[in-house]
């Protein structure tokens, strides 16, 4: 027998504070999606010059699915970049998505590009002033990108503080889509944290060089397989409907738990109202004295 246990009493009260104070963003935000939803993917109103435009670079049985309107198409947004050690895998991902669309019958497309900072690279130099401010030029690239109506669905590929919760507000304004965030995997050095931190001791006390530093925080990429399932069958959780009130005070929950990024104070409030969700400091105050 499945036992639920009982919400906590402040978690409960300030879930049931922020539907209060959302209701009516919510509500316009909910009622925006379901409009675009009975419209559903507007490939067959579009003229047959859009059409020609929206693949002319596929190959031929890829055009044949997209011209008969009975496949599904997915966008594929990216933020891959060479810069970006946690992104490599994000490289080939494209590809295996793909490749795995059309072993079901459906189509991918690469419908657009993010740009993605690395903090590692910035700190301390002047470009880390663009750190933040970058969020919402990544959530503008993603809704660029989804902005072509030709899509059924979304991948969005990517990882780290700002890229993610811009990929997930740009893909919010198109909240009717089913939408999966994907990260890229597991990456090691083969250097366990103890090593590496005793590197990191022993080069400040000046007993290591400069490379063997480096060496010690080298990432190496693992192998990354993304299986795909795309089905007409149209039984889904739009991400307009799942990212809710109850899914944004879980983020913020996890978010105090674990002392993550104080960055995410400023990420959440605005993931939150991308889905018409009003949430505020004091939220955040009094769910961290009940964590």
């Amino acid at each position: 027998m499945a036992f639920d246990p009982p919400l906590h009493p402040v978690v409960a009260a300030v879930t049931a504070r922020i539907a209060g104070r959302s209701a009516p963003s919510r509500g316009a935000y909910l009622a925006q999606s379901e409009a675009a939803r009975v419209k559903g993917v507007r490939r067959g109103a579009l003229s047959c010059t859009n059409l020609a435009h929206g693949f002319a670079a596929f190959p031929a049985s890829d055009k044949l699915l997209l011209r008969q309107q009975r496949q599904p198409s997915l966008a594929i947004v990216s933020s891959y970049n060479d810069v970006l050690s946690a992104h490599q895998p994000f490289e080939r991902f494209p590809r295996v998505i793909k490749e795995a669309a059309r072993g079901v019958g459906a189509v991918a497309q690469f419908a657009g590009g993010t740009p993605a900072m690395c903090d590692g690279v910035t700190q301390g130099q002047p470009g880390m002033e663009l750190s933040l401010f970058s969020r919402d030029t990544i959530a503008m690239a993603t809704a660029v990108a989804l902005s072509h109506n030709l899509f059924d669905a979304a991948l969005c590929l990517g990882i780290c503080d700002k890229i993610v919760p811009g990929l997930l507000i740009g893909a919010l304004h198109f909240g009717h889509l089913p939408t999966i965030m994907v990260p890229g995997g597991p990456m090691t050095s083969g250097l366990g944290n103890q090593e590496k931190a005793a590197i990191r001791q022993r080069y400040a006390q000046g007993l290591v060089s400069r490379e063997e530093l480096l060496e010690g925080e080298a990432l190496t990429r693992e192998a990354v397989r993304c299986a795909l399932s795309i089905t007409a069958r149209q039984r889904f959780m739009p991400i307009g409907r799942l990212v809710d009130e109850r899914c944004i005070v879980n983020a913020m929950v996890a978010l105090l738990a674990t002392g993550g990024s104080t960055n995410h104070l400023i990420h959440w409030v605005a993931v939150a109202r991308a889905a018409g969700i009003l949430i505020d400091w004091t939220d955040f105050s009094d769910l961290s004295a009940a964590v």
